[in-house]
């Protein structure tokens, strides 16, 4: 699955570059902003593991 990793690079890439140059924010507010999307998908991905793998009879 090689490609769903590229794809969410290519995801982080564009929302990086969204914040930076079409809202104006700043390099420290972006990066941060990045890191907590990235931390929060993460989070749910694992929640949605670990719940379909209690429902997987």
């Amino acid at each position: 699955h090689e490609g769903a990793w590229v794809v969410h690079i290519v995801l982080i890439l564009a929302g990086k570059i969204l914040l930076d140059v079409v809202l104006g924010i700043t390099q420290d507010v972006s990066w941060t902003l990045v890191t907590w999307t990235t931390k929060h998908m993460e989070m749910v991905f694992k929640l949605v593991k670990h719940v379909s793998l209690l429902f997987s009879f």
